[in-house]
């Protein structure tokens, strides 16, 4: 229902005299009318534009109010139109059996125009009132939609940091001891070589390797644990993880 425009009420009943009268009353309150005679010729008026209130008889023939709110109910589950239902049956029942349908007030007859009028009111405000929760909940979907997008752009961002920043620490703390153990390789490459294998030279390059691969372990065991928000300088201004510091363990 437009803010601007006034709301637009689909008036059903067979009796002539009965729905002038309806429809009188909310003209009355500046409504635009659309009318039909039953359930069927209501069909048609939904299917041209939807109103923002249905005001329906229930005995009526061809489709009855009753069948012409469960088809609208199952046909337009969205946008939310009210249905106020009239009847001059008195059994609760039978009033109880419009409701469950899908009716949201109705009125027994004979009624007071001004209660007609009143009730009309009342649902109309329910119907804004539902739009504008429906509006603000979309709005609010997307408010969250967006957030999540931005979270899920920030998290990528700090893994790629966090990322970045271990493989400076890796090739700042690793390079000196894979390159001496290259150099210690080959060094045992070239003693295979020669005639006569020196053994304490063999031996010493062995423990130097040993040597370097247990530091190797050493720095790998502390980028496991390492604190991601400890970092230090490194060349370029680019920063890498500190393995300096260990993070603090957790109280029992």
């Amino acid at each position: 229902m437009s803010s601007e425009a006034m709301p637009k009420v689909l008036v059903i009943e067979d009796e002539p005299d009965t729905r002038a009268v309806i429809v009188h009353s909310l003209r009355m309150e500046g409504y635009e009318i659309a009318e039909a005679i039953d359930g069927q010729e209501a069909v048609e008026c939904c299917h041209q534009q939807l109103p923002d209130l249905i005001v329906s008889d229930i005995m009526m023939p061809r489709m009855d109010g009753r069948q012409f709110v469960t088809w609208f109910r199952s046909t337009f589950p969205e946008p939310f139109v009210p249905i106020l239902i009239l009847t001059a049956l008195t059994e609760v029942e039978q009033k109880v059996e419009g409701l469950t349908l899908g009716a949201d007030d109705y009125l027994t007859k004979p009624f007071n125009f001004r209660e007609l009028q009143a009730r009309a009111k009342a649902l109309l405000r329910v119907k804004q009132l539902t739009e504008s929760l429906a509006r603000r909940s979309r709005e609010l979907q997307a408010a969250n939609d967006e957030l999540s997008k931005m979270q899920q752009a920030l998290i990528k961002k700090e893994r790629e940091l966090v990322a970045a920043q271990m493989a400076g620490a890796a090739a700042h703390h690793l390079g000196q001891p894979i390159t001496a153990i290259l150099l210690h390789c080959r060094l045992l490459e070239a003693e295979l070589d020669r005639p006569t294998v020196a053994p304490e030279t063999a031996k010493s390059a062995i423990r130097a390797v040993q040597t370097e691969c247990r530091y190797i372990k050493d720095i790998l065991d502390k980028m496991k644990v390492a604190d991601p928000n400890s970092t230090e300088a490194y060349l370029d201004g680019t920063t890498i993880l500190s393995l300096n510091e260990q993070p603090p363990k957790e109280q029992a």
